[in-house]
């Protein structure tokens, strides 16, 4: 639609100015933007979507990401319909008995543990941004462990792991049950 319209624009601004247009500079003007265009965009597209693939890919390949893997936790993709396009890796994985989803978002990688929203008061919240900073923690499908990594260069995975208990620990004593996947406690 917009390569028409970016067509007709281009016709109407020619015949406006009191030029002659020739069948052939109006075939290649829509040409170019009914179909170059398009197909430059969507090349763009898919090269940032490889990109960020790739990015992510990398941080949870590498320490302390990588060692999840061997308590159980499985690599699998944001999107399960597509391997390609729209479809990040993650990892998934139970710590007590809460689903555990380690996604990438705009740089920051978010490790969300499953648990029942209905549960969780704002007092619980206030005491897990002090325990883990203001900044790490907020509201997702359950509560979402925020890293940076530019930021957490020295994070080790029994940090990590340590972290991941923490919490699950925390919400366990508060009495917030875990939720799974699909949003059942």
């Amino acid at each position: 639609m917009t390569a028409i319209l970016l067509s007709l624009g281009w016709t109407i601004y020619f015949i406006s100015r009191d030029q002659v247009v020739d069948t052939s500079t109006i075939i290649v003007g829509y040409f170019a933007t009914a179909i170059i265009l398009p197909l430059f965009s969507q090349i763009i597209s898919i090269g940032q979507e490889v990109i960020e693939f790739n990015r992510i890919s990398k941080i949870l390949n590498n320490e302390p990401f990588d060692q999840l893997t061997k308590i159980g936790f499985s690599k699998t993709l944001t999107d399960r319909t597509s391997k390609y396009l729209s479809s990040n890796p993650k990892l998934y994985g139970t710590i007590d008995n809460y689903s555990v989803n380690i996604e990438m978002e705009k740089g920051v990688v978010r490790i969300i543990v499953g648990a029942d929203l209905d549960l969780i008061e704002k007092s619980h919240m206030t005491e897990l941004k002090r325990i883990f900073g203001k900044d790490n923690v907020e509201y997702d499908v359950g509560v979402a462990l925020l890293y940076k990594p530019s930021r957490r260069k020295d994070l080790i995975f029994q940090d990590l792991n340590s972290e991941l208990r923490q919490l699950t620990s925390f919400l366990r004593t508060n009495k917030i049950d875990p939720w799974d996947d699909n949003g059942n406690a």
